[in-house]
């Protein structure tokens, strides 16, 4: 008997350490430490912040989230206004870097094929 509540207990285990990050997306902004990142998703002629994120000391800001997000068109919003957009479907890990004043020639991006074909 104990040896099935074992089983059980790794199974819930790993079930819940996949689920505990549905979502990761690591964006590095060079020479943008401690700022105010926003992920956006449009929907229609609409769009909507579903979450935000402050750079670290060397522009790392990570996006992360217990659910997966719907697949779509997302855009990453600086404090400027200015943004850029990226594409979530099946690969929600996944790392993009970018300079702050020239944000879409140096874009790259790395996990996601979807995003690289975009890109």
């Amino acid at each position: 008997m104990s040896k099935h509540w074992l089983v059980s207990f790794i199974v819930c285990f790993f079930a819940f350490i996949q689920t505990a990050e549905a979502y990761r997306i690591e964006v590095q902004i060079h020479d943008f430490p401690e700022q105010k990142l926003r992920l956006g998703r449009h929907s229609g002629p609409d769009a909507f912040i579903v979450d935000t994120a402050v750079t670290d000391t060397t522009g790392l800001a990570v996006f992360k989230g217990p659910g997966k997000l719907e697949h779509g068109v997302y855009f990453i919003v600086f404090p400027s206004a200015a943004n850029f957009d990226i594409l979530i479907d099946e690969d929600q890990e996944f790392f993009v870097s970018t300079w702050q004043f020239n944000i879409l020639d140096s874009m790259k991006q790395e996990g996601s094929f979807q995003n690289q074909a975009f890109i």
